[in-house]
């Protein structure tokens, strides 16, 4: 947090952090970059992300919603580096693609990410092609990975089929003819308020906040919260 945030708390003895940042929209949560490197290396269980830095990560979230339009505007869509040991950059992989930050449960999130994927992995064809003719139809040629993941700050289980193949017939039947991949579903209430203070970062005191819904919520967010939101500030 910087360092204005802070001058404002102490002008304002009854600054309440857990309400400033449930008033700002929580889609804005992964335009920040730092906040999108601890949600990565945190909380995903994700090898390849574990080193993910600020740094290593562009946002390329307008690209992409130009193709699909007003529908898909609050979605952040991450270009990341991956470095090797040395700092070098290995490879550039979408590996947050699309993360939708979802209050409640929504049972077509699979056919909405394959729409982004399909968008990304299409722009990155055309790319090539431009770069070098023919390229995308060489043996070779391979598209960047993906990983979708949807943030979820809603009260209940998420219940939605995590596999894209479950929302189309016949699926079992015909499984080979159907393409398929899986989301990762993070959500607030799938870890304790004390396993988030333990974290002591910017992005587990964001998800403490996006927990409280209710006048309960609340109550327990301030029994253990102040020392954490000290050293967070």
């Amino acid at each position: 947090m910087e360092k204005a945030s802070q001058d404002r708390r102490e002008k304002n003895a009854s600054y309440q952090p857990e309400i400033h940042v449930r008033n700002a929209n929580s889609r804005e949560i992964f335009k920040n970059n730092r906040l999108t490197s601890q949600f990565l290396r945190n909380y995903t269980n994700i090898p390849l992300l574990s080193n993910v830095m600020p740094e290593d990560i562009e946002d390329v979230s307008e690209k992409y919603q130009a193709f699909l339009g007003v529908e898909f505007e609050s979605d952040t869509i991450k270009k990341v580096y991956i470095r090797k040991a040395d700092g070098i950059i290995e490879r550039e992989v979408y590996v947050l693609s699309l993360i939708e930050h979802k209050s409640d449960i929504d049972y077509d999130v699979a056919m909405q990410l394959l729409r982004y994927m399909c968008v990304i992995w299409q722009e990155y064809k055309a790319t090539q092609n431009k770069i070098q003719e023919g390229s995308s139809r060489r043996k070779n040629f391979r598209y960047p990975l993906i990983i979708p993941i949807v943030y979820y700050e809603g009260k209940w289980k998420w219940t939605a089929d995590l596999n894209l193949k479950d929302r189309i017939e016949f699926s079992e039947e015909m499984e080979k003819y159907i393409p398929d991949f899986t989301y990762q579903v993070v959500s607030v209430r799938q870890y304790t308020n004390e396993e988030l203070s333990k974290k002591h970062d910017e992005m587990s005191l964001v998800m403490l906040i996006n927990k409280i819904q209710t006048e309960e919520d609340l109550s327990e967010f301030r029994k253990g919260s102040e020392e954490m939101v000290e050293s967070v500030y």
